[in-house]
């Protein structure tokens, strides 16, 4: 699969307002309706679920940054109809031009929120598909202690933990840490899997969606093993 990012303009920022805004994910959420995207202020408050009041209050905040550009004007009775675009599909926010204290804590405090978010609808959804879920413990092939959590009534099995989870049966939902002992070409075979298979999954998502998911791909060295 073709390395999606290699076609992506990317424009570095340079003002320091702009990076605080758009690191910050509750300013952020009302300018991404305009990325890649060409959008009225009707049609993007409609997207966003605001007032047109609001969404043109924004707009012409975007503006005034330089991150937002009216692309094109439609012509019709009485004041032209503005079709409104970013500046750049993608924007590269050098660490210096940000207040926090250091890379780890950008990390953190991203990947908290977020973690929260998860944790609060996983539980959920786990609740609406049973009421008696749990956490096997147990030993995988490679002889490590793993543990899993499931539905109690799954027939669960340790050879292949996931096999139950994933029939149709079942809420489509999963979460799992595991510590795999790899050498640098099976990870690298690894991450490009994972990539690949993002990408394949991102090209099927679209608006008429009938449900968000909340996906999270990661890997890391943490050392010899």
């Amino acid at each position: 699969m073709e390395d999606s990012f290699s076609k992506l303009e990317i424009k570095e920022v340079k003002q320091t307002a702009v990076a605080k805004l758009l690191i910050d994910n509750k300013k952020l959420k009302y300018f991404i309706p305009f990325i890649k995207k060409e959008q009225t202020i009707k049609s993007a408050a409609k997207e966003l679920r605001l007032s047109q009041s609001t969404t043109l209050y924004h707009v012409k905040k975007f503006l005034k940054l330089g991150i937002l550009k009216i692309v094109r004007k439609e012509k019709r009775a009485g004041r032209a109809i503005k079709f409104y675009k970013s500046s750049s599909e993608s924007y590269f926010i050098h660490f210096s031009l940000t207040d926090a204290e250091s890379f780890e804590s950008i990390l953190l405090a991203e990947e908290s929120n977020t973690i929260k978010h998860f944790n609060k609808a996983w539980i959920k959804a786990s609740k609406q598909s049973s009421a008696d879920w749990g956490i096997y413990l147990f030993k995988n092939k490679a002889g490590q202690i793993a543990t899993a959590y499931s539905d109690k009534k799954i027939v669960f099995d340790s050879e292949n933990p996931f096999k139950e989870i994933s029939n149709k049966n079942q809420a489509a939902i999963f979460a799992t840490w595991s510590l795999l002992s790899l050498d640098y070409q099976k990870a690298k075979e690894l991450q490009t899997e994972l990539l690949n298979l993002y990408q394949t999954y991102q090209e099927y998502s679209n608006e008429t969606g009938e449900q968000q998911y909340l996906v999270h791909l990661a890997m890391t060295p943490i050392g010899k093993s």
